[in-house]
């Protein structure tokens, strides 16, 4: 199987020529996002505080979205670069996924056992899991996973030995990340944010990234945020909203406010690479 990497300037060449801009405008639109992200890509640096929906998870516990993701799969496609930033900051890499996560993985706090491309078995239901899992792996570790369904901080942590003999190698767990838990998050971007449709795939995916991440903040209230923590996605949904879409990319930039960058930088890399490509799409 061809690398992240590879895959990514694969696409490259069969993006430009879908591009209605001419090829030395839309290169130039995409040179900064290629150019970071081909040197985070070289940099080999660990960035895992950027993975597993870290953000999702503190506004699922704050009640202020639903724990699970029940909502039809999307059958809009975002973009390629969109894809494999979304993987990297999960998994950094086919091969760190294959000697580090192809097994069940607890990345502590508040998550729940953690199988593939950042799937946490504590945020779905055991439907959810058997709707999600049961084309990618044996019925075994199906139930495997699903004895793990809801369970999250402690309680993930006391089952991830009876989750042992589960193993899910890269090629299955892209697949599954693929045309399962992509097209859901895409579909819950588009449901709460107006006028995606007109975006294009490259700036709908840098949004979908960053819904995977952050969860669906775009419509906390000032009222019930009192620390402003969602201020800029909140900005975000009133720029989609009335078409202020070259603002957007500030929106993104602006909120690494909210991280440490010695305790987070993996949030700050992500943050500025959704903002690149949200740009390079317009």
């Amino acid at each position: 199987m061809t690398s992240i990497a590879t895959r990514r300037t694969m696409l490259l060449g069969a993006s430009v020529s879908l591009c209605p801009l001419t090829w030395s405008a839309f290169a130039e639109s995409l040179s900064d996002f290629d150019s970071a992200f081909k040197g985070i890509l070289d940099s080999g640096d660990d960035l895992r505080d950027a993975a597993n929906r870290l953000e999702a998870k503190e506004l699922s516990s704050s009640g202020f979205s639903a724990s699970q993701i029940d909502i039809a799969k999307s059958e809009r496609l975002i973009s390629r670069r969109a894809i494999d930033l979304i993987v990297f900051f999960e998994v950094s890499s086919e091969s760190v996924y294959q000697s580090k996560y192809r097994g069940a993985i607890w990345p502590r706090g508040k998550s729940g056992v953690t199988v593939g491309i950042g799937y946490d078995l504590g945020y779905v239901s055991e439907e959810r899991i058997d709707e999600d899992w049961n084309r990618y792996i044996d019925s075994d570790q199906l139930e495997l996973l699903k004895s793990a369904a809801g369970l999250r901080g402690d309680s993930a942590r006391d089952v991830l030995n009876s989750l042992s003999k589960v193993d899910i190698p890269f090629s299955i767990a892209f697949d599954q990340f693929r045309y399962e838990a992509l097209p859901r998050y895409t579909a819950l971007t588009e449901s709460v944010l107006p006028n995606t449709s007109g975006l294009s795939d490259d700036s709908l995916g840098a949004l979908v990234s960053l819904t995977y991440n952050r969860g669906p903040s775009y419509s906390v209230s000032e009222s019930r945020d009192k620390s402003g923590r969602y201020r800029e996605m909140r900005a975000i949904r009133s720029h989609m909203e009335f078409g202020r879409l070259s603002s957007i990319a500030n929106e993104i930039k602006s909120m690494v406010r909210l991280w440490d960058v010695n305790e987070f930088p993996g949030l700050h890399k992500r943050r500025q690479l959704e903002a690149s490509l949200f740009e390079a799409g317009l």
